[in-house]
Order: structure tokens, then C-alpha cells, then sequence
């Protein structure tokens, strides 16, 4: 449990939102704060989760700042999606809009860039959180996801693909490079050739290895996922209709096929820049015959 001691849930969200009423039953968001702790859990490990709570448990925590930095994600997020369940009151005679003369219903833009703005505090919440997780938590570096990834850091990430030194992004999009690296590097350098782009990362080899499986995992993310997973500073680097007052469109089919013909031509680039590295400089196809050996006493064929 990481929120509601002593009956005082609704006030603990308040003080770290700033947004939710403290007056509100803590009983309507409990649902959408244990989703919001699921969600923190498998980002960020069950082990972290779980101190979180041992320290929440005590009387004062030994660890506030730990504890802070796993709360304020879950807060944000669990306090954004009761935000759009509670747009309108459900009741027995159906849904129902409550003003007096001093409020007015919001524009439906203006409720757009509110969610927005809530989810674009959670993804800043999980930056400082994979942030203290990298600089303070042992536990954290040897996560066998990221020791035998060719993409290691966030700069190495930076170094191909800026993502405003977002740690949420990068944690996101590790999976993905994980699998280009399984899929695709493996067949194309060997196992030897990744363990030496591990050993030393500096290598020109590496840098061309890191830059293959991050444009391979931007391909996979835009085709499998929704732009809403990343920050607005970096979704718009996805689509071009993604921008200003324009931001909730959907980007176009054509926009995406452009996006991702632009991500095979760059990769289909590395990757004719590993093979000749591989080669040693030259043509690998140098001594390729271009026609097979053919003799012409020897002919057969096969009747039916």
C-alpha cells in the first residue's frame, strides 16, 4: 500500500498533485491508484515497488525522497485517468453536467490539452525516478536487460535519437532494442561480434551497432504503439500533423509510411556500413559471380 494510511488518502494525492481534492472520497480513485501502482510496478520492478511500500509502512520513513519519487508517478497517473472518468456524474437516471452561474463546462480542446498536461507529469515523475533508480539504486545497473543491450545508457540513446534526456523513453524503448538486437544483429555480426561491441562500446563498430538497433526499435514503436506513450517533445518528432493546436490528430497513413521509409533507408545505410567495416573496407560482393557455372554438355530435364 503506498497511499492511504490512517484514512487520508485523498489528502496525500492533494499534497502531491496539488490538483485533487482532499475533500474527495478516497473510496472513488482507490481503484484507478491500485491500477496506477500495477502500471509503476512493471516499469520500474517489483523490488522497487516493494520497498516503496515497507517504507510507506513505517512510521517515519527511513528513505522520504525514495518514497516520494515512487508516489508521485502513481498520483499522477491514478489522478489523470479518474480525471476523465469523472467529466460527467453517473447516477439511476442516466449522466448528468452540474454548474452553478460561476463555472462553465470547458471546451472539449481544453480537456484534451488537461490530459495531456497530467500524463506529460507522470512521464516527468518516471524521469526522476529511473533517474534516482540509475544513480542510487546498485540493483538497478545490473539489470540483465540493459548489461547485454548494445544501448546501455541514455547518452547512447541520445547519441542516435534525442529524446530530451527523457529516462522514461529510454526504459520504454529498451525492450524494443533488445528484440533488434536478438532478431536482427545477432544474424548480422554474430554473437562475437555483440560481445565485442559490449566490451568496448567506444569501438566505431559499436556506435554503428547502436545506431541499427535504435532506428530498428523506433520502427517497431511506431508501428505497434500510439504516440500518447511518449512525451509530447518527442512524439513530434513522429508526424507532422502532431504539432500546436493540432496535437490530438491522428497522424496520417501517409505520414507514418514516410516515417517509416525514412527509418529503412537510414537502417538499410548502417547496415551496408557494418558489412563493409566487417569486410575489412572492401566489397563483400566483390568476388561474387555474377553468373553461375553453366556447361553446356550437360543438359537435363524432367517429364511428367
Amino acid at each position: 500500500m503506498l497511499f492511504n494510511k490512517d484514512n487520508n488518502g485523498s489528502r496525500e494525492l492533494y499534497e502531491l498533485t496539488g490538483i485533487f481534492y482532499a475533500s474527495t472520497r478516497y473510496e472513488s480513485v482507490a481503484s484507478e491508484v491500485d491500477h496506477a501502482v500495477s502500471v509503476v510496478s512493471d516499469l520500474v520492478g517489483a523490488d522497487v515497488m516493494k520497498k516503496a511500500e515497507d517504507e510507506y509502512a513505517k512510521e517515519t520513513p527511513d528513505d522520504a525522497h525514495f518514497l516520494s519519487l515512487v508516489r508521485m508517478p502513481v498520483a499522477c497517473l491514478a489522478v489523470c485517468n479518474f480525471s476523465k472518468a469523472n467529466l460527467v456524474s453517473h447516477e439511476d437516471t442516466g449522466r448528468k453536467i452540474k454548474t452553478d452561474d460561476n463555472e462553465k463546462v470547458p471546451f472539449e480542446w481544453m480537456i484534451d490539452r488537461d490530459d495531456r498536461e497530467q500524463l506529460e507529469r507522470y512521464y516527468r515523475a518516471m524521469d526522476s525516478l529511473y533517474s534516482y533508480l540509475a544513480e542510487s539504486w546498485p540493483e538497478w545497473s545490473r539489470n540483465p536487460l540493459k548489461t547485454g543491450c548494445v544501448v546501455r545508457t541514455l547518452d547512447q540513446l541520445e547519441a542516435v535519437f534525442p529524446v530530451d534526456r527523457s529516462y522514461y523513453c529510454f526504459h520504454m524503448l529498451l525492450p524494443l532494442i533488445m528484440s533488434v538486437q536478438r532478431r536482427k544483429l545477432v544474424k548480422l555480426v554474430g554473437a562475437d561480434g555483440i560481445s565485442a561491441a559490449l566490451e568496448n562500446p567506444d569501438a566505431a563498430m559499436s556506435e554503428l551497432l547502436r545506431e541499427y538497433a535504435v532506428l530498428g526499435a523506433l520502427k517497431t514503436a511506431v508501428q505497434r504503439w500510439s504516440l500518447d506513450v511518449f512525451p509530447l517533445s518527442v512524439a513530434r518528432r513522429f508526424a507532422p500533423s502532431y504539432q500546436g493546436n493540432r496535437e490530438s490528430k491522428t497522424a496520417t497513413t501517409d505520414e507514418i509510411d514516410w516515417y517509416l521509409l525514412k527509418l529503412s533507408t537510414q537502417m538499410e545505410d548502417a547496415e551496408a556500413e557494418i558489412v563493409e567495416m566487417m569486410s575489412g573496407g572492401r566489397n563483400p560482393y566483390e568476388d561474387f559471380p555474377l553468373l553461375p557455372e553453366n556447361d553446356p554438355r550437360k543438359k537435363y530435364f524432367t517429364t511428367q
